[in-house]
């Protein structure tokens, strides 16, 4: 009797602690995932920015800025991710 109840509380415990586990690995995935699509949807709007803005002279430094800045932003997302 007192082996099946423990048993029975053994096997509760790991239910939780695999729920619970599934629960923090399924929030990590749902914030990387919507971090990188954000940083997509950013660099989207940059260059479609970028691609329909009339150039001049000065915005030709903008543009390289611009674009600078996507690539550290990149480079950021996917170096806190693999971390």
């Amino acid at each position: 009797m007192l082996r099946s109840f423990l048993a029975k509380k053994y096997t509760r415990i790991q239910y939780q602690i695999n729920h619970e586990n599934f629960l923090n690995y399924a929030s990590y995935r749902f914030f990387s995932l919507s971090l990188l699509v954000t940083f997509i949807a950013v660099a989207l709007l940059q260059v479609a920015g970028l691609l329909f803005h009339e150039k001049r002279a000065s915005d030709l430094d903008q543009e390289k800025n611009s674009l600078l800045t996507i690539k550290f932003a990149f480079q950021e997302y996917f170096t806190f991710t693999l971390i």
